[in-house]
């Protein structure tokens, strides 16, 4: 992973369908997910750089900081799983985006923030 990149956390395919047309082969970006869907999903498209969590890790090896890690929610467990995973790897802000307005806009834990941009 090259320095200063943005980790983008898909949750589930149907999110990856939401936003197949916004991510493309961008240096700058690393994935994680714990959708093996997903995880084809992005390869089919040419996308090297995934990180697959399969339900047993605590910490994940991310290499060079990170500038800011983004979450595309879909569902509060899911999110929930895949944070404490990244917040235990990483100390670069986390922005969780999400389309359920009743989210509220600081998270329960302090380093992360919700945004309601993603419709």
């Amino acid at each position: 992973m090259k320095k200063a990149c943005f980790l983008l956390c898909i949750p589930s395919y149907q999110v990856l369908i939401d936003v197949t047309n916004q991510i493309g082969r961008d240096d700058s970006l690393v994935f994680l997910t714990g959708d093996h869907r997903v995880h084809s999903g992005l390869q089919s498209k040419g996308i090297t750089d995934i990180f697959l969590i399969d339900g047993q890790e605590t910490f994940i090896e991310l290499g060079e900081e990170l500038e800011k890690i983004i979450f595309i929610e879909d569902s509060l467990a899911d999110t929930c799983f895949l944070l404490k995973i990244v917040r235990a790897s990483s100390k670069a802000p986390i922005i969780v985006m999400t389309k359920n307005k009743q989210y509220p806009l600081k998270f329960p834990i302090t380093w992360c923030k919700t945004s309601y941009l993603y419709e």
